[in-house]
């Protein structure tokens, strides 16, 4: 009784995920389980996710599946990130975020580099890549990015690409603008501005003048 009822509560979302990711059907059903677990919990604990999944199994069982499930199966993140960008409540005009994040697990080191969607507030993750090092992403892992976007949902949807100081570059910046994408990136205070005339500005003082000005209206 108790697969039934899930059956039929989760029927329009087994129907959807079918539709955008063709997988099959079995595995559908198992994605959808494993979502709802995630938003129950707000957790990412196998055992967590079992026990709070609708499914008839033992725990112990499902723990396995979910085992299975990452390490035996290779997911495409091309239809991920499609099905995800479906489901956003906007798709034009977006602001788009990249970032990374660097912690360790045990004595590995987890690098991710993420392009997300912003909407009132929220960054909706829709492209990663781990990076197989420490540290900052270089050009060729932004670029890639942004081009992997475009591929998948056009140039025409970005209004501006927002990122943190450490996304900074001559190779990097000059790719954006010849790209033709606005993008507003936070810059260090103790940067130089270089002049035409070879004459050289230190940011900090720029800010103090705009800070000024703006108080004096």
């Amino acid at each position: 009784m108790k697969t039934t009822k899930a059956a039929d509560k989760y029927s329009v979302l087994y129907d959807y995920f079918s539709t955008q990711l063709g997988w099959h059907r079995a595995r559908i059903k198992f994605l959808v389980l494993l979502i709802t677990a995630l938003c129950k919990m707000q957790s990412v604990g196998f055992e967590q996710l079992a026990a709070a999944m609708d499914s008839p199994a033992q725990i112990s069982s499902s723990v396995r599946r979910i085992q299975r499930f990452f390490a035996a199966f290779t997911i495409d993140k091309d239809p991920i990130a499609r099905l995800l960008f479906s489901v956003l409540p906007c798709q034009s005009n977006l602001i788009i975020s990249i970032d990374r994040t660097n912690w360790q697990f045990g004595k590995t080191d987890i690098n991710i580099f993420m392009l997300s969607v912003c909407y009132e507030g929220i960054a909706f993750p829709l492209l990663w890549k781990l990076l197989a090092k420490k540290g900052n992403s270089n050009t060729k892992e932004r670029t890639d990015m942004i081009d992997k976007f475009v591929q998948l949902f056009g140039k025409g949807c970005i209004k501006a690409i927002v990122a943190d100081r450490e996304f900074i570059g001559k190779d990097w910046l000059q790719y954006l603008q010849q790209q033709r994408i606005p993008f507003h990136i936070r810059i260090r205070d103790n940067m130089w501005l270089h002049k035409a005339g070879g004459e050289k500005i230190r940011m900090s003082w720029i800010y103090g003048f705009l800070i000024k000005r703006i108080e004096c209206g």
